[in-house]
């Protein structure tokens, strides 16, 4: 029981304002919980992150601009940390749409970003403007090596590729020639 009341005092006080007074129309005890849980307004903006979340780090530097530079406090959740984190995370990611992490929530204007994404669309975001999505950052140079390196089983069939294709070719100039 005491679980449950902790999950609807939390989940009300980050749905939307019309869900959270029908929610809150309906459970009157989760309603008065909520009221001393802060002590001001919540943060508009909830970070949700997991342990061992190598795309969740990436985006810890862009997570202390926004706070540091912009005055935007951003509220954290670590969804391993607690079953409670998690369950929030669940409710604010309807139908599972994004189903990793990190997952970005802007309660004002209930947009959402999945995983990793630019600088750019971070703060659009933040400041609840016209974000996307998913909008992945460009891969890094180490990234673009890994794709596009001479070993391993993909290069080995690429070039075997390109030795039927160039003895194909070879063939078809020979029999027009």
């Amino acid at each position: 029981p005491l679980l449950l009341l902790l999950l609807a005092t939390i989940s009300l006080a980050y749905l939307p304002p019309k869900a959270a007074a029908a929610t809150a129309a309906t459970t009157p005890t989760a309603a008065a919980a909520v009221l001393p849980l802060f002590k001001r307004q919540p943060p508009e903006l909830v970070a949700f992150h997991g342990p061992d979340c190598e795309l969740c780090e990436e985006m810890k530097p862009l997570m202390r601009h926004v706070e540091k530079d912009l005055g935007k406090r951003i509220l954290r959740f670590d969804v391993g940390e607690k079953n409670v984190n998690y369950a929030l995370y669940k409710r604010l990611d309807h139908m599972n749409r994004c189903g990793g992490l990190p997952y970005f929530y802007n309660r004002k204007t209930h947009r959402a970003i999945c995983g990793a994404t630019t600088e750019d669309n971070f703060v659009k975001w933040a400041h609840g403007g016209d974000s996307e999505e998913f909008f992945s950052p460009p891969p890094t140079q180490e990234e673009l090596a890994v794709l596009y390196r001479v070993t391993g089983l993909n290069a080995r069939m690429n070039r075997r590729m390109d030795r039927v294709k160039n003895k194909g070719q070879s063939k078809m100039q020979g029999l027009s020639g």
